[in-house]
């Protein structure tokens, strides 16, 4: 379920704990052979999915099918990627992906583009300073010690399989 960005209220909460214990009994009551990864597939209520409400869920009645919204839909006012940007390290400058688990650093440096004009007084300086002593992060490097991702798809269920190679252009007389 995905909100507006702002804290989800008790009937989204609720909703969701419904949801997850609905699920998770299939999975525990399901007596098949199957490896637990296929049964989380094969056990999901068919009513549990991704889906776009424009409140908060304050009740019950919030998160109703009923108001329920295609996250692909133009009326989807928050969307995945405005879901993301809740967190501080994309608002920062960090990749969509949050696949940085340690940044390399960079001088402090409060007239850099980064900050998009925004105007720090002496005393925001300072404490900026004192709060990032080595510096902030360098969203434009690699984090540290960080490798290249085997790319996947989860098509088939957790672990996926590997993707094909890039498509190509190509022009049509």
């Amino acid at each position: 379920m995905f909100n507006s960005g702002i804290q989800p209220g008790a009937g989204a909460v609720s909703q969701s704990f419904d949801m997850i214990d609905r699920w998770l009994t299939n999975v525990e009551s399901d007596p098949s052979p199957a490896p637990l990864e296929q049964k989380i597939i094969n056990d999901r209520p068919a009513d549990v999915h991704d889906v776009c409400f424009n409140n908060n869920g304050a009740t019950a009645a919030n998160v109703d099918a009923s108001q329920e919204i295609p996250l692909n839909s133009p009326a989807c006012t928050v969307g995945p990627v405005a879901i993301a940007m809740r967190s501080p390290r994309i608002v920062a400058g960090g990749p969509l992906a949050e696949n940085v688990f340690k940044c390399q650093l960079k001088p402090l440096n409060t007239l850099d583009a980064d900050y998009n004009g925004a105007f720090f007084d002496a005393g925001q300086q300072a404490r900026l300073a004192a709060v990032f002593p080595n510096g902030v992060c360098d969203w434009t490097r690699p984090g540290v010690g960080q490798t290249d991702a085997v790319l996947t798809t989860f098509q088939n269920g957790p672990g996926g399989v590997p993707l094909g190679p890039a498509p190509v252009s190509i022009i049509i007389p």
